[in-house]
């Protein structure tokens, strides 16, 4: 196993079939390297998400942002109003992920790296990523 891959089963993401390049990318069978992802869900994403294997939609179909680092995510989590959240990741194709608005989201509880997919992007989104896992929730 890669040590690339390695990490990402510490961090409990499915790697699913991928191989590590000489550059330490992680790449899939179709050479398109998936890149994690985290996103912060309350108690209604998580059933959601248990339920259908995808984060869904909000009712103003807005979209969905994810954290391009755990930490981001640990950070976001660790606000008081998302005291009962749960931290879960993926892994996208790189393709995918390059689609999004990735930005920065800073301060102290920001995520730092991010990305947004618009509620068009979702279906690809949803229809590419590994199955999501419960990550470990550092302070909470």
């Amino acid at each position: 196993m890669s040590a690339a891959a390695a990490k990402l089963e510490v961090e409990g993401l499915p790697t699913g079939d991928t191989t590590q390049t000489q550059t330490g990318a992680i790449t899939n069978a179709n050479n398109d390297p998936r890149v994690p992802v985290y996103r912060v869900v309350d108690q209604t994403e998580w059933a959601y998400l248990q339920a259908t294997g995808n984060y869904g939609s909000n009712p103003a179909q807005s979209g969905k942002y994810f954290a391009l680092t755990l930490a981001g995510a640990q950070a976001f989590a660790s606000h008081p109003a998302n005291a009962w959240s749960t931290i879960t990741g993926t892994t996208l194709p790189r393709s995918v992920v390059n689609r999004g608005f990735l930005f920065n989201d800073p301060g102290q509880y920001g995520a730092g790296p991010s990305v947004f997919f618009a509620q068009p992007q979702l279906p690809t989104v949803y229809g590419t990523m590994t199955p999501p896992a419960i990550l470990p929730n550092v302070g909470q």
